[in-house]
């Protein structure tokens, strides 16, 4: 039996309602399970505008809760600690709902893809204006300060962006980047947020999904593309390291992969790489002339840097199927007097063994060609210009360190280097022996710390393939 509160009637705890009259002082009396449906409605009206659950959620978890609870009389009319500590506890976990449904229902990563959300804090500079946000050079969504979006791409590598605006416009010269490889059904949480210092100065930093769902809970959320499927690598392999290791697995059929990939992550764009792709792409194209002309449709969508390097490969090849293409599309190459340096405009294709090796440019023709070929000729072509290390002319010792440095830093990592070095430094009295020998110790050496030598580009002795 309860009693009335108001005048103490006593009458049995199985009529009692919602909402109902003391049969005796005709007062209107409301249980617990009353007020735990106000409570539900409540967190329904501050909950479904940031999160975006539906109405239909609530109102069944709410009728679901209140009858459960009611029917085994742990909600009653009486405010018992158990009453009210049930219903303190549906309010609760009605709150915690929606950060857990939304992780479980936005577009959640299966085993064939991968998911990353951008959180964008405040920050001093840049506050309003939208921070575009790109993952593999596709625009995900445009950010706001407290805002954040998510999209899913394939596994792999990727490369995440955020871009300021600057000068009335989103500035290539103020990218962030963030390059992470990804696992399928993984979701990775990243804020793109402004260091401390005098500097105004951004980056990105990965985040735990903890902290996504506590400090970042209350940022609203920005639709933008769901799924990126553009990929930066050649089945798991990234361009560059691709392009290395091509000679010891040649997969021409792979190369329009390898082209769009290198769009994708930007490596036909890099001035200092031109030239080693074109000593690499001139070679595939030479030797395989009958592919070219179904590899030619692929090649209209470049344009730019991508474009003129693809160009340039052709010619170096002297492919006619090439030079053809080229004059139907574009009435005819157009080079710059910088770009004869690689010989685009030589209408017979270019024998790069017979290739005087006078800059650094020519070096990193010869390293394309031998990471397309395998051809230890392009090796022996590099090695020959040791020597000009003892000439009195300063160009002429930094063409000879530029040799010896992309001999060493690739030997130590490529077997076919290192036995091309070898045969060189045993089968040969002559200086080019003698130095060579000196290579192939410094490649053998152990490195006390990880490996941060140049590329075989030689971009930091100064000697830069571009076109």
């Amino acid at each position: 039996m309860l009693p009335c509160p108001n005048c103490g009637h006593a009458f049995s705890e199985a009529k009692v309602t919602m909402d109902f009259a003391c049969p005796k002082c005709s007062v209107w009396l409301r249980s617990n399970a009353f007020y735990l449906m106000v409570a539900n409605l409540f967190a329904l009206a501050l909950l479904t505008l940031p999160f975006g659950q539906s109405f239909i959620y609530y109102a069944l978890a709410s009728a679901l809760i209140g009858t459960v609870l009611y029917s085994v009389r742990i909600v009653t009319l009486r405010a018992r600690p158990p009453s009210l500590m049930a219903c303190a506890a549906a309010v609760l976990l009605q709150i915690a709902a929606p950060t857990f449904a939304q992780a479980q229902t936005s577009n959640p990563a299966d085993a064939d893809r991968a998911r990353i959300c951008v959180y964008r804090p405040p920050a001093q500079l840049g506050r309003l204006v939208p921070l575009k946000v790109e993952a593999n050079r596709i625009e995900i969504a445009k950010l706001r300060v407290r805002e954040y979006s998510c999209t899913q791409l394939p596994p792999g590598p990727v490369i995440l962006s955020g871009i300021l605006w600057s000068d009335s416009r989103y500035s290539e010269d103020h990218r962030k980047e963030l390059r992470r490889r990804l696992a399928g059904a993984t979701t990775l949480h990243f804020k793109f947020a402004q260091l401390p210092g005098p500097v105004a100065s951004f980056t990105f930093a990965e985040i735990s999904a903890a902290d996504a769902a506590t400090e970042f809970r209350s940022y609203r959320r920005v639709e933008g593309r769901e799924f990126i499927g553009t990929r930066i690598d050649i089945d798991g392999i990234e361009p560059y390291d691709w392009l290395k290791q091509y000679h010891s697995d040649p997969k021409p059929a792979a190369v329009p992969s390898f082209l769009s990939a290198s769009a994708n992550e930007g490596f036909l764009r890099r001035p200092q790489y031109s030239a080693l792709l074109v000593g690499f792409l001139s070679q595939i194209f030479r030797q395989n002339e009958p592919l070219i002309d179904r590899w030619l449709d692929d090649f209209d969508r470049f344009s730019g840097r991508e474009r003129q390097v693809i160009a340039c490969s052709l010619l170096v090849s002297g492919s006619p199927a090439g030079r053809t293409y080229l004059e139907r599309s574009s009435g005819g190459p157009i080079t710059s007097e910088r770009d004869r340096s690689t010989h685009c405009d030589s209408s017979q294709g270019l024998d790069l063994l017979t290739l005087k090796v006078e800059s650094g440019t020519a070096i990193n023709l010869l390293w394309g060609a031998f990471f397309a070929t395998g051809n230890a000729e392009f090796i022996r072509r590099i090695a020959s210009v040791l020597p000009q290390g003892a000439s009195s002319r300063r160009e002429l010792r930094l063409l000879a360190f530029t040799a010896e440095l992309t001999l060493t830093t690739n030997a130590r990592s490529h077997p076919a280097v290192m036995k091309a070095c070898d045969d060189m430094a045993s089968s040969s009295d002559t200086d080019i022996g003698g130095l060579m020998k000196r290579v192939v110790t410094n490649a053998r050496k152990t490195r006390e710390r990880p490996d941060n030598t140049i590329d075989p580009d030689a971009r930091e002795s100064g000697a830069r393939g571009s076109l």
